[in-house]
């Protein structure tokens, strides 16, 4: 559900746009280097860990370009109204 927020967060560019994507993007990043740190420390290469560690490395990588963008490019947030 936060996902679906900050999706309509950033298409509507609300006025907090850029704080939510920083916030959401550091917590996402740190809940996705976790579960990294304990998954490979005991790696179990079935198909299925296999399609959720590819997963994961696109959604870390997705979070990592929102919150690039939004420290290096913030009017790119800004509100339009």
């Amino acid at each position: 559900m936060a996902h679906v927020w900050l999706g309509w967060v950033l298409v509507t560019r609300a006025p907090y746009a850029r704080q939510l994507a920083i916030a959401m993007a550091v917590i996402e990043i740190v809940i996705i280097v976790s579960k990294f740190a304990l998954f490979l420390s005991e790696p179990e290469w079935t198909i299925w860990r296999s399609n959720w560690f590819v997963n994961k490395v696109f959604v870390l990588g997705c979070f990592i370009l929102v919150f690039a963008t939004a420290i290096m490019r913030p009017e790119a947030f800004r509100s339009h109204r």
